[in-house]
């Protein structure tokens, strides 16, 4: 996404370039080198520093009822938290998406060092199809182009149905069932350190189970998981992921 909006009269002719407005608050400019405006980035800064309310730790350090070796880098449930994750559902904004896992990777810390590829948690083809691209992969990429590593499709979609009726055991069960790793995996991509990227964790589930089937079919030796946002205790029962 350009960082300037460029304005044609009815000629056809190019009359103006304007800065180009935030996608999150809609309202105000975004510089060239940034997506978002000062605002909303003052707002994300205040999200990122945000404390668990069991751990007193930040998302980036919480694993308060998270899968083992897994980071975040805010907590989901407020308005500018809520924006991003639908906009990067919906945006396909690659400038965002290279923002944000970097942030990330930053939040992560040594953790990313000791990786050797980079894949993710796949949307469904259903949303794919609809919106046209995988928010995950999109970040999942842009986090493997920033540390020059392999980005590895190595789990498949292959279950339907829905969670939130589900307690925190069933739905790790179900998430089982929902996807499978690719046997097409090269060889040099077995048995490596992997982060696996998703865009928002909330039970763990999810993760927890692509994790778990990443290790058991030899393609990963190690896993971390690195999502931009997870649920919070106070919201996690009713979440889907």
């Amino acid at each position: 996404m350009s960082g300037k909006t460029v304005v044609k009269n009815e000629n056809g002719l190019v009359s103006r370039l304007l800065p180009a407005v935030c996608p999150l608050c809609r309202i105000n400019a975004a510089p060239d080198a940034i997506p978002f405006c000062d605002s909303c980035l003052n707002l994300l800064q205040t999200l990122i520093t945000e404390k668990c309310p069991r751990c007193g730790r930040a998302a980036c350090a919480c694993t308060c009822a998270r899968p083992e070796n897994s980071r975040a880098l805010f907590f989901y449930g407020s308005g500018v938290s809520r924006r991003i994750i639908y906009y990067l559902k919906d945006g396909a904004d690659k400038r965002a998406a290279a923002f944000l896992a970097e942030l990330l990777l930053v939040s992560a810390g040594i953790t990313v060092k000791r990786a050797d590829a980079v894949t993710f948690v796949p949307r469904s083809k259903k949303r794919v199809r609809k919106s046209g691209y995988d928010q995950a992969r999109m970040i999942a990429a842009e986090a493997a182009r920033i540390l020059g590593l392999p980005l590895v499709a190595a789990l498949r979609r292959r279950g339907k149905g829905e969670q939130k009726l589900l307690g925190r055991k069933q739905r790790l069960e179900h998430a089982l069932k929902q996807y499978e790793t690719d046997p097409e995996v090269p060889e040099a991509l077995r048995g490596k350190r992997y982060l696996l990227f998703d865009d928002v964790t909330t039970t763990g589930a999810t993760v927890s189970a692509c994790a778990k089937l990443l290790r058991e079919s030899g393609i990963a030796q190690a896993v971390t998981v690195l999502t931009l946002s997870v649920t919070d205790l106070k919201t996690a029962d009713g979440g889907t992921k």
